[in-house]
């Protein structure tokens, strides 16, 4: 999907490759995604949503923390990810938090998760934010968060034509 004339994923990687070793790729098809230089990883669980999406980052990672970005985040800001990026690595995860609640799917999460995940999936357990019930969470507070994004605009997501035309009208952060 395009926003502005650029691909999302075009957005975000020149959000997250200066700030991260390896980006990982979780797809049910890697052929579409063969024109980036990305390690693509198939999703081992298709359909089962983003914690299954998770558990296949995990298990691919070689690093001891993964950041979960979804796909449909246009709007990246690079202040926010080295926020959640340097916040404390004895947390099991680091998770921005809104007047909304929980935002599970722009987090840090260890890799020691991963037999919870695999367990929590297994028993058919698949919401993110139930999953964020179960473990040790360091929060990104919202003010913290309105300090870098006033508008929070970095956690505009994607999913209607109507979403596109609104961010297609905003700047891209990630290029100055």
């Amino acid at each position: 999907v395009e926003i502005g004339g650029r691909r999302i994923l075009d957005r975000q990687l020149d959000v997250l490759r200066p700030l991260a070793r390896e980006v990982i790729l979780v797809a049910n098809d890697a052929a579409p995604f063969s024109p980036w230089p990305l390690r693509v990883v198939p999703d081992r669980r298709p359909g089962l949503g983003p914690l299954a999406g998770l558990e296949a980052a995990l298990a691919e990672a070689r690093t001891e923390h993964v950041l979960l970005v979804a796909g449909d985040l246009p709007a990246l800001d690079p202040r926010v990810i080295k926020l959640l990026l340097d916040a404390d690595l004895s947390s099991e995860a680091v998770v921005p938090f809104t007047s909304r609640g929980p935002e599970p799917l722009l987090a840090r999460y260890a890799r020691r998760l991963l037999p919870r995940i695999t367990a929590a999936l297994d028993a058919g357990r698949l919401a993110m934010h139930r999953f964020l019930d179960e473990i040790a969470v360091a929060r990104i507070e919202e003010s913290a968060l309105r300090a870098i994004d006033p508008d929070l605009a970095f956690l505009t997501n994607v999913n209607t034509p109507e979403d596109i035309l609104r961010c297609g009208s905003r700047p891209d952060p990630a290029r100055p």
